[in-house]
Parts: C-alpha cells; sequence; structure tokens
C-alpha cells in the first residue's frame, strides 16, 4: 500500500469508481451510484477514491441523504482483487473523520445487500449496525422477463 493515494474523485474517475462500487453492491444500484458519485446539488458531498499506481482500485462517497434530512449517505467499496489490503479501512476513516464535523447530521447511514456478509462484518468494524433489512422481489410482468 505504498504507492496508494486516497484523493477526490476526478471525473474521468467516474466510470471506474462506479464499476467498483457495483462490485460490492450489486448491478441494481448502478445508477443510484453514478448520481451520488456526480451530484453535488445535494449539499454536502465528499467522493474519493483510492488510486495504486495510476489505477483506482476503492471509492466512497459521504454526502447528504436526501431521503433523511439528519442523516448522511455513505458507500465505500474497494475492488475485489485487492480487498483485505487496507484500502477500505483508509477511505472510511477519512470519510468517518469528515462526518464527525458535519452539523447537524445525527447519523450516517449505508446499505448493503443482505448476502454480503463479508461488508457486513467490515461496517460493523466502524460502529455502523443493521437497523433494517430489504430483500429485493420481482414480479415479472406478462412478455417480460
Amino acid at each position: 500500500m505504498n504507492d496508494m493515494e486516497i484523493r477526490a474523485v476526478r471525473e474521468t474517475d467516474l466510470e471506474i469508481a462506479v464499476e467498483v462500487m457495483v462490485q460490492a453492491s450489486g448491478e441494481i444500484r448502478r445508477k443510484r451510484i453514478h448520481d451520488r458519485l456526480l451530484d453535488r446539488a445535494t449539499g454536502l458531498h465528499h467522493a474519493l477514491v483510492a488510486e495504486d499506481n495510476t489505477a483506482v482500485v476503492g471509492a466512497a462517497i459521504l454526502c447528504a441523504d436526501p431521503l433523511y434530512p439528519d442523516a448522511l449517505f455513505f458507500f465505500a467499496a474497494v475492488a475485489a482483487h485487492r480487498r483485505g489490503a487496507g484500502i477500505g479501512t483508509k477511505l472510511v476513516t477519512t470519510l468517518v473523520a469528515e462526518a464527525q464535523t458535519v452539523q447537524p447530521a445525527q447519523c450516517v447511514s449505508l446499505t448493503l445487500p443482505d448476502d454480503q456478509m463479508a461488508g457486513r462484518r467490515f461496517a460493523e468494524r466502524f460502529g455502523f449496525r443493521a437497523i433494517d433489512h430489504s430483500v429485493g422481489w420481482r414480479m415479472p410482468l406478462a412478455g417480460g422477463m
């Protein structure tokens, strides 16, 4: 991790940052991730990448949560082939420190798929706890799926 740089996301990082985050959260969240990485209209907005030897291997975001005014939305992910090397810890530590300075936010929220146990254990290390569970449901329409 000697050549690791944590820095603000750039427009040129967007595609790979989205891919890294989709690996961890699922394809269904692609549009939301893309929009949150770019949308600074919500006020507070910190989007970071972890770059290792000129390759983006992690991404994280902390922003105002448009659905819950007293919460900040948070999400971080590391490319599968680089997990376990401390990259996620560095990203989370950086953004959690930033979240501590934000007022009047009461909490930081994140969403993880229920089947991502490694992600859950990682989040719990930082004090996150499950408050709700959601399982995706789908109903095919006539002629579809």
